[in-house]
């Protein structure tokens, strides 16, 4: 059977880390995908739990030099601040025993200074000690995660740190290098950057993971329930199915339930990023989290633990920043025969500045200005070093491991705040060639409430057990109609009759015997077929139809007993969305299941491109799959008889609704159930794909315009250190950009 799990992993310092756990574990028995997320420190694991357990996954990252983390969100996230802090003293240590080394290295290198006989020697020993202290203390991580990546022969960027920062430790010790020619200082001050680059970035990087740390602050701590006629307070972690809780003006709202006395506005901001209040009354659901307004509510519980809409939401955005867009397919290809790569262009540095030492003067001729660090007076050995060092610590591919995963983790946080659940990444990349958007029309353009308008019984003698015969049928049925059928007959406090032979017809209707008499319920074309005489009322029926009203048809054998409309309100925003979308040049189709004349109406109304009308729900696939043989096609519906078209679009958007909000054949989600979300949900996808490319394009952009300035000897190896650090800030940055961003359209 086969079983998923995220398994949080410490220890990974680049992508290069990442993609040698994805290796290891793509290399298994019985693992059938993995997603190693260096960003997120996630690897979400589909593993056959019949071959392989959970330990035996956890060990196989254990042997290739990481750790796992196993503890509650809460704990993960103080652990994270507990890492920071850690980075933090590092950085502060790194820079109290470098700082003084690189004024002492700048001060000599000025034209006009003038340094005491025997200095350098002393110097030089001090510089030693001030090194092994970094190396010791500050640095033992990164050379200890170097030492593991070379042990499973997967070089990372830790590996160019500490070659680059160990080669330029020993020209201490170098013959012809020792003290004045010697430069060590470079040793500590790659190493200080270094840290220093690693603590802001795991500083911001961390900022795009506040989406969930938000959400888990939402909920309440504790809960007021009514019990044996006292209010008592007991922790959220103790609520029951069916407990009572008191919710007081301005409290918030512990777990999701039904309100069973009381009405109020309810603050809903957290869930649907909308700021008005709601009003709730008796009978409404309500979600946990969310602010109680200026009224005292009773409400029964009927939600705890993962199953609340609060725990769906932390899931599902956990699973999100998993997630891979097909672009990082590339960039990580490119990072994992990167690091060897720089190895070898580091070592023909080397050799060349060392065989052919005239191509220092030659640059030093050719360029209008001079660099203080090649000079003609130093040994070869010392430029070769020089070169060879700059093109280790320039080449990290950090930032070309970051492009991605935090441009879709800080694109997810800001879509959290909006309502828009990203749940595959795929879609950020084909959402942008979409040229057609199909809509289901019942509950996704519409507001899925279907109220009774219209109810003629022709039998008007035997008008009560007609009535009575629809009620007992109906309620048989969840579908939305029906339901909208069997509350207007409440009020007559019929009891179900018996139903025999009880029979639904997918997208049609239902039937069945009561008192030995056939009884068919549907829609027109369910009576035609079951041979029922409509003519007498087909006018009527069709301009209930024209009036944009669903028509149910009721028959006793093949005699037509009663005709009822229904209407569906068409939701508000749904006007402004397909006029955006046209703006957008996005072609707009609906398919529906109503009658064509219905259809007609609504799409008129909307100014919707194209109808397809008494669609049955496994046809709806065939659509979809007609209109992908020319188009990229996104497909919206609600999730329910939709998931076999969601399932084939090329981009799916599920609207949730509050409850609903674990549809899982949807690409995106939208926990508000309105359609203006939609627009904004592609906007997004959009925009979180142009930060992707800008990343990647800055991640490109540093490397190859340093390394080749790095293998002549251009670049001093810590203004290359600093290049390095900032290339991969810079990419970071700018994804956090979008954490702060509106989503206009």
């Amino acid at each position: 059977m086969n079983r998923i799990e995220v398994i949080k992993i410490i220890g990974m310092s680049c992508v290069v880390c990442s993609n040698a756990v994805s290796k290891a574990l793509s290399k298994a028995s019985g693992v059938v995908s993995n997603t190693v997320n260096f960003a997120s420190g996630e690897a979400k694991v589909e593993f056959d739990s019949d071959l392989i357990s959970l330990e035996e996954v956890e060990q196989i990252i254990i042997k290739t030099g990481y750790h796992i983390q196993k503890s509650n969100q809460e704990s993960e996230l103080s652990q994270k601040e507990n890492f920071y802090k850690e980075d933090f003293k590092n950085m502060i240590l790194g820079w109290i025993f470098g700082a003084p080394l690189m004024l002492i290295m700048l001060y000599c290198m000025l034209p006009f200074t003038e340094v005491p006989a025997g200095f350098h020697s002393v110097y030089n020993w001090i510089a030693v000690a001030f090194t092994l202290v970094i190396f010791f203390f500050p640095a033992r991580q990164t050379m200890a995660n170097a030492f593991k990546s070379m042990r499973n022969a997967t070089p990372s960027m830790d590996v160019l740190i500490v070659i680059g920062s160990i080669a330029a430790f020993v020209t201490a010790f170098l013959p012809g290098m020792y003290g004045k020619h010697s430069f060590i200082e470079i040793a500590s001050m790659i190493i200080a950057i270094h840290l220093t680059g690693r603590y802001i970035e795991a500083k911001t990087k961390g900022k795009t993971s506040e989406a969930i740390r938000k959400l888990m602050e939402l909920g309440a701590k504790s809960a007021n329930i009514m019990k044996n006629g006292q209010i008592i307070e007991i922790p959220v972690t103790e609520l029951k199915i069916k407990d009572i809780m008191v919710i007081k003006p301005g409290a918030k709202i512990p777990t999701d339930g039904i309100i069973i006395e009381g009405e109020s506005y309810i603050d809903e901001s957290m869930a649907t990023g909308e700021s008005m209040p709601v009003r709730k009354k008796e009978g409404n659901f309500v979600l946990g989290a969310t602010i109680n307004g200026n009224g005292t509510l009773q409400v029964e519980v009927t939600k705890i633990g993962k199953d609340t809409f609060l725990s769906q939401m932390i899931s599902l955005v956990e699973h999100a920043q998993n997630t891979k867009v097909p672009i990082q397919a590339f960039a990580d290809k490119v990072t994992g025969v990167f690091v060897p790569i720089v190895l070898l262009i580091a070592f023909a540095s080397f050799l060349t500045h060392l065989i052919f030492p005239e191509i220092r003067e030659y640059i030093m001729m050719v360029l209008p200005f001079k660099i203080p660090w090649m000079l003609m007076d130093i040994p070869d050995i010392t430029q070769a070093l020089f070169a060879a060092i700059s093109v280790l610590v320039i080449a990290c591919p950090c930032a070309l491991g970051l492009a991605t995963p935090t441009a879709v983790m800080a694109g997810i946080g800001l879509g959290t705040k909006h309502g828009i659940i990203i749940r595959n990444g795929e879609a950020v990349q084909v959402i942008k060639k979409a040229k057609t958007i199909i809509f289901d029309k019942t509950g996704t353009l519409t507001e899925g409430k279907p109220v009774v308008t219209d109810l003629e019984v022709l039998d008007t003698e035997n008008k009560v057990n007609i009535l009575h015969a629809i009620y007992s049928l109906e309620n048989l049925s969840n579908h939305p109609l029906a339901q909208s059928i069997v509350k207007k007959l409440s009020e007559y406090d019929f009891e179900p009759l018996e139903v025999k032979d009880n029979e639904s017809v997918n997208g049609k209707g239902v039937m069945g015997t009561i008192n030995n008499e056939k009884w068919l319920i549907g829609s027109l074309k369910f009576l035609e077929e079951n041979f029922v005489d409509l003519s007498d009322k087909r006018d009527y029926i069709q301009q209930l139809q024209k009036e944009a009203k669903t028509t149910v048809l009721v028959a006793q054998y093949t005699k037509l007993r009663a005709i009822i409309a229904i209407s569906d309100q068409i939701k508000q925003d749904a006007f402004s969305t397909i006029k955006i979308l046209h703006k957008m040049g996005i072609k707009t189709v609906m398919l529906t299941g109503d009658n064509q004349m219905t259809a007609n109406e609504v799409a008129s109304k909307l100014g919707i491109m194209e109808v397809k009308a008494e669609v049955l729900p496994e046809q709806k696939l065939d659509f979809v799959k007609e209109y992908q043989k020319s188009n990229v096609v996104i497909m919206v519906g609600d999730g329910i008889n939709d998931a076999p078209a969601l399932k084939q679009a090329d981009v799916s958007i599920a609207i949730g609704g509050g409850t609903d909000i674990a549809i899982e054949s949807a690409d995106i989600v939208l926990v508000r159930n309105e359609v203006l979300p939609v627009v904004k949900a592609i906007v997004l996808a959009n925009t979180i794909f142009r930060t992707i490319k800008q990343n990647l394009f800055w991640a490109f952009f540093y490397n190859v315009t340093a390394i080749p300035l790095a293998f002549l000897g251009l670049l001093h190896p810590i203004i290359a250190e600093i290049a390095m650090a900032i290339s991969s800030i810079t990419v970071v940055s700018n994804a956090n950009r979008l954490r702060n961003s509106l989503i206009k359209h």
